[in-house]
């Protein structure tokens, strides 16, 4: 579901992308020190574990008067 929220927000999607080569330049830089600094994406992956949830629903919802 992050990709498909990232294709939806591409604003979202270019400052991420500015987050990735700003901390790894190369795939040599690929590290987990490097990866724990991607602030951003985690924010990303926070918020779209908030908004969609982390099951997919099988049960629809329906708002009742």
């Amino acid at each position: 579901m992050t990709c498909v929220y990232l294709e939806r927000n591409p604003p979202v999607k270019h400052k991420l992308m500015q987050e990735i080569e700003q901390v790894v330049p190369t795939e040599a830089d690929i590290t987990i020190d490097n990866l724990n600094k991607l602030q951003y994406l985690q924010c990303i992956i926070h918020e779209v574990g908030r908004i969609y949830g982390p099951v997919p629903s099988l049960l629809s919802r329906e708002v009742v008067q």
